[in-house]
This record gives C-alpha cells, structure tokens and sequence, in this order.
C-alpha cells in the first residue's frame, strides 16, 4: 500500500467528516444522524490490504478520530475509536475472503458489520468511562440508537465511495483483480 495516498484520502476524507458530517445529518427525535466519511475508506482498504498494513491503517485512522472528536463537555479522549477501529479490522479480516472485494455492496456490507463492531466499543468505553466520571447529557441506549441509524446513512454513501475507490485502487497500490489468476490459469480458461 502507498502510504501517502492513503493519508491523501484519509485528510479529505477526515475532513468531509468534521467539516461536512452535521451539513448532511438528518435530524430525528434521538438526535442529529451523521454519516462516517473515514470508515467506508477503512474498510477498503481492510478488503485490499495485507492483514499486518490494514492493521496500522486503522489503527491510524481511529487515532485521528479520536483527535478530532469531542465529547459532551468538550473533551478529547484518545483510545475509544482506536480500539473501536481495531475490532472493526478484526471483523473484516474475518470475512475478507468471503466477499468478491471490488463489489460496491460489499463495502457496504462490510461497513455496516464492521461499524457495528466499531461504534458497539466505542458506546461501551464510554459506558465504562461514565461510570467513574459521568458524562453531562450522555445516555448510551441513545448513542447505540444514533450510531446504528448512522452506519446505515453510512452505508449509503459507502456505495458511492466504492465506485472512485475501486477505480484508483492501483493507485493505492493494490493488485488489480484484472491479472494473472490463481495456479497460473488464465482467466479464459475457466
């Protein structure tokens, strides 16, 4: 993987997510529903990459949310979408080989199974966390409720994402799916 054009999509795509997110979030009675720009990019490059590199990839982009989050009374926590995004590799290190990886709806799929596991540890770090040093306004069957409405937003503009992403993935320097296949057959000869 090249590192920089990773970090390339990773700053616009963090910065869709800080700048643009509340922009196109759907209000409901629970609260403001916002989509995850950084995720759908995540899981990408989880069904692309090498297991050991799509680890740091995440691990990374869970590091920068982290930073650029802030909680209810304007704190910064380092650690819950670190851990959070390290279950969600997990998760599609799992089901990677089950999945044709070029597919639109696979990233979307993926990024539905793999936020859940993401936002399901984030919600419980600070379920945790609320116990010794309450949160003012935080009630986390709330949060569960946004987040899952969220990663089905998200879903949606996985689909869309996966079209340029797929289309620049030698960019990122990912083998194409059009070469040689498996045991040296041609793919003609299937």
């Amino acid at each position: 993987m090249r590192w920089f054009v990773f970090f390339v999509f990773a700053y616009v795509l963090l910065a869709m997510q800080v700048g643009l997110a509340s922009g196109v979030s759907i209000d409901t009675s629970w609260g403001p529903v916002q989509p995850l720009f950084v995720l759908p990019l995540a899981v990408f490059v989880g069904l692309s990459a090498a297991p050991a590199t799509s680890l740091l990839a995440w691990a990374a982009l869970g590091v920068l949310l982290d930073v650029t989050t802030t909680w209810g009374n304007g704190a910064t926590f380092i650690g819950p979408y670190t851990l959070g995004y390290i279950a969600g590799h997990y998760v599609v290190n799992q089901m990677r080989t089950m999945l044709v990886k070029r597919h639109p709806l696979a990233l979307s799929f993926m990024t539905i199974l793999a936020g859940a596991a993401v936002q399901l540890i984030v919600v419980a770090v600070f379920a945790a966390r609320n116990f010794y040093d309450p949160i003012p306004g935080w009630v986390g069957s709330q949060h569960l409720i946004l987040r899952a409405m969220g990663l089905l937003y998200t879903a949606g503009v996985a689909a869309v994402l996966a079209i340029p992403l797929n289309a620049l993935a030698t960019v990122f320097g990912f083998r194409s799916d059009k070469g040689p296949a498996p045991y040296g057959r041609r793919r003609s000869d299937w």
